[in-house]
Order: C-alpha cells, then structure tokens, then sequence
C-alpha cells in the first residue's frame, strides 16, 4: 500500500504508513522512511532522522541500507564523517555479490580522492562486478586489459569486454569496440562493423562517436555515402568556434555536400577559420577570392590571403603565387619574387617549379639569384609548425 503510494508519488501518504509500519517493527518500513526523510519526500528533508532509520535497517542486515548507509558516512549526512565505517560497510555488502557496493569500492581505489589509490583493489572490484554483468564495470575492465597500466595487455580480452559492456548498451565501450573494427586493433579491420557500433554509441549520447560516424558517412565508408550527418557535424563545432569544423564546413558550402552550394556562405566561413591561423582555410579563401567566376570576388584580399598561406608554410600557395607574379593577373609582374617563391615551394615538397624556376633564371642576373637563394631559408624558418 504505502509503495504503491510512494510509486504515485504521494509520498505524505506513504510517509504516513510507513512510520506506523515502522512503530510496529516492520524493518522494511523502517529503511523506506527513512529514504523519505534523506529524499525529503512527503517529509521535511532531515539526514539525522534518515540515519537513525536506515541505522536501523542496517543493523538488521538489509543490503540496501547497509548501501545507503555506508554513502551517508561517507558524505558526512546526517552523522560525523566516517572513511572507514563507509568503506567497511561497502566492503561487507560488497562481499555479498553487490555489483552497486563494489563499483563503488572500485571507483574509490581508483579515484585516490577518500582512499588512497589503489588500482590493484580497483580493478579486483571492477572484476567482481564485471563477472556480476555490471556494465560499467565491464567497460572497466576491458580498458584495463586494453591500457595495460594495472594487469598485462590483452586485447583478446579487452575486446571481449568491451563487447559485453557494449551489447549492454554502454556507450564507451561501443565507441572503442568501433575505433577497435575501424583500425584493426584486437579484431579483423571492418569497416561496417565500426560503423554499427559507432552509431550504436551515437544513439547513447556519445559525441566522439557521433563525430566518427560522420566522416565514414562523409567517405561512404562502412556505410551509405551521406554528407548531412558531417555537415551537421561540422555546422555545430564550427558555431563553437572549431576552426576545422569551420574549415570543413566552408569546403561543404562551396562543393555543395549535406547542402546547396553557397559560396558567400563558402567565403565566410574560411574567413572565421583563416583568422584563427588555419593554413588551409587561408589558401582555399584567397582561391576562393580570386576566382573570376565567384560574384562577390576580391583579388586584393585573395592576393592577401594567398601570401599569408605561403609565408605560413602551404606549398601550393607558395607555388599560386610565384604564378601570379608572372602572369600579372592582379599584380604586377616581378620575376624577382616569382623566383623566390619558386624557390621556397620547390624546396617545400613541390617539384613543379622548378620549370617556371629555370624559365625566372633566365630573366635575372647571378648577383639577383644569390641574393634571392639567401632569403629562402628564412622564409622557410619561419613557417608554422
């Protein structure tokens, strides 16, 4: 009767009954009552009530209270803290085969914060409640199999884990089970399978996974091709400031993938990522600037923007822009810098430039190149790591 109140949430009622049942030695009652008063529901909220009825149930061997009372001592609620009784009590439930009591004693000796750390003692736990079917605790232990800081490594075993974590529906483990099929690690590389448990994790509430998921739907990898989950995923980082998300984002707009093709949309969003120092998003916006067939064109910019991605290190800039100034499109020509940034970009990884390279020799004297050959490790000292 009084459960079936409490369960309405009328808990006052339920209060009501329980104290009676309570005065007339109903030990079950008892422990209920005092969950009300530690809740404060039906009853003003008092935890030294609460301890002296769980107390009681407690004494009476009542796992549940012990549980409860164990937290109280632990937290200081309703009686002086106590370490010590907490832990004895959480041990002596614990012992009974109580996962809840002994993922708590786990995350205790793991944590280090009201016991000294102890991984050993905390794995032992975790074990203990793994074989217990805890979730939880089996994603634990697969870590610790997988990490191989507390026991030696053994993916076998950590995949095993982790899968019986997973199949449970814990998200971590459903998210390493789907890095573990992604690359290959402990389990035949597949690429479907990283992708079923990725979204498995995403449905959990698991934002790495979700991101994961993304681009193998961006690659159509493990499954179907669909650019609206990344461009999704993309638009939401990019609004917190992400410059890759937004970098991402700007390339998405101006291909048209997980949206129509917007170009303004395109420009503004490298500009967020360029102005935080993102290389690539700097030589895409001065492409996208300089491009005669975007309306809202800028050479000025774009010629800006192209000098700050090769003076930060892009070979492809650098190479852009020693063919500017030999085809004068938006400068003037100069074979002078033409040769120098031939020079950086050829010895930056782009073995193209060494024909316009000969072709700018022709144009300058011995003295001009050695001049220019000098400037070039400084220029190259200078990119961004």
């Amino acid at each position: 009767m009084a459960a079936d109140l409490a369960a309405k949430g009328e808990f006052a009622k339920a209060a009501k009954i329980y104290t009676k049942l309570s005065n007339q030695g109903d030990i079950n009652a008892t422990y209920n009552l005092g969950l009300l008063y530690y809740k404060g529901q039906g009853v003003k909220q008092d935890y030294e009530l609460a301890f002296s009825y769980i107390n009681r149930a407690a004494f009476r061997k009542i796992s549940s209270a012990r549980l409860q009372l164990a937290g109280m001592h632990l937290q200081g609620l309703g009686t002086k803290r106590n370490v010590d009784e907490a832990v004895k009590l959480y041990i002596e439930v614990a012992e009974q085969n109580n996962a809840a009591a002994q993922m708590i004693l786990a995350d205790l000796y793991a944590s280090g914060k009201e016991l000294p750390a102890n991984k050993g003692l905390a794995f032992k736990w975790y074990r203990r409640a793994a074989d217990l079917n805890n979730k939880d605790a089996q994603y634990q232990v697969a870590k610790a199999f997988d990490n191989g800081n507390i026991v030696a490594p053994d993916m076998k075993q950590a995949i095993y884990w982790y899968e019986k974590a997973a199949s449970q529906g814990q998200p971590e483990a459903q998210y390493k089970l789907g890095v573990a099929y992604l690359i290959g690690r402990g389990v035949t590389q597949d690429a479907t399978q990283a992708a079923a448990w990725f979204k498995s994790a995403t449905e959990n509430g698991h934002l790495a996974a979700r991101f994961e998921l993304s681009k193998l739907a961006y690659t159509g990898t493990g499954v179907n091709q669909d650019f609206s989950p990344a461009f999704n995923e993309n638009d939401l980082e990019a609004k917190k400031g992400d410059p890759i998300a937004q970098f991402n984002l700007a390339l998405m707009f101006q291909k048209g993938q997980g949206t129509k093709i917007n170009l303004q949309q395109a420009q503004y969003w490298y500009e967020q990522s360029a102005e935080k120092q993102n290389i690539p998003a700097q030589y895409n916006l001065a492409l996208l600037l300089l491009n005669d067939d975007y309306q809202q064109r800028n050479p000025s910019m774009g010629m800006e923007w192209l000098e700050k991605a090769a003076r930060a290190g892009n070979a492809s800039a650098q190479f852009n822009l020693g063919a500017q100034y030999i085809n004068a499109d938006y400068v003037k020509r100069d074979f002078l810098k033409a040769y120098l940034w031939f020079s950086v970009a050829e010895k930056n990884g782009k073995p193209e430039s060494r024909n316009p390279l000969e072709m700018c020799r022709k144009k300058l004297t011995p003295s001009e190149i050695a001049e220019l050959d000098a400037q070039v490790p400084a220029i190259m000292a200078a990119f961004q790591p």
